[in-house]
Formats: C-alpha cells, sequence, structure tokens
C-alpha cells in the first residue's frame, strides 16, 4: 500500500510508479476507494499542478462514477491551547487519576474487612 502515498508525488521513479499502479489495482480501479486511502485533507489549491490534477482525476471520476464525490474537509492544527483547554485537560487528567486512587482504596478497604470476617468466623467456629 506505499503507493497510497506515493499517490500525489508527482517526481516518479519506476519503483514508485509500480507502487501507485499496485496501489491502484489492490482499491479495483474505484476513484472512491483511492480516494478514501489517499486521505488527503488538505487545500487543494497549496499543491502542485499534478498532484492537483490526481485530485481534481479522482473528483470526476467519481461524480461521473457515483454522481457525487468525497467532500474535502480541510484540518487545521491548532499549535497553541488557550488557559481554559489547559485548565480543562488537566482537571480531567486530576479528575481521572483521583477516581482510579479512589477505587483502588476501596479495594484494598474491601480486602481487609473480608479478611477480617473470615478470622471472626473462624475464631467463632472455634
Amino acid at each position: 500500500m506505499a503507493g497510497c502515498y506515493w499517490f500525489l508525488e508527482e517526481n516518479q521513479t519506476d519503483e514508485i510508479r509500480q507502487a501507485v499502479a499496485l496501489f491502484e489495482k489492490r482499491c479495483g480501479g474505484d476513484p472512491w476507494i483511492i480516494w478514501h486511502w489517499v486521505k488527503f485533507k488538505g487545500d487543494i489549491e497549496a499543491l502542485s499542478a499534478y498532484a492537483k490534477s490526481q485530485l481534481e482525476h479522482l473528483i470526476s471520476e467519481c461524480k461521473r462514477k457515483y454522481g457525487t464525490y468525497p467532500q474535502v474537509q480541510i484540518e487545521q492544527t491548532k499549535w497553541c491551547k488557550t488557559i481554559k483547554e489547559k485548565i480543562k485537560e488537566a482537571t480531567v487528567a486530576f479528575g481521572c487519576i483521583a477516581i482510579a486512587l479512589l477505587l483502588i482504596l476501596a479495594c484494598i478497604v474491601g480486602i481487609i474487612t473480608i479478611v477480617g470476617w473470615v478470622k471472626t468466623i473462624i475464631e467463632w467456629i472455634k
């Protein structure tokens, strides 16, 4: 499936062309499946002319075959987190750790209680 990583690469060697051809063959030549595996989620306009033409070809083939095409969803990465987001993440982490510690403590108390009951029952039997 290395061909899916090289599908939009313009400067292709013979090895890369073979990998892309094998990738397309494994996808059954279906443009929708190829689009799914390429997983492009950026701005088509920012691509090289070759990559842009490849994606536009996939879109036109999807339109021809299915009457529609996969929508491009641009992912925008937030590099900076706000103070609220940091506090929220820290609170969630602290809450999870606190709950885990309380569960461990409850288990320990339960085991000690059961051991005490067993000792009482053994003494009662004697």
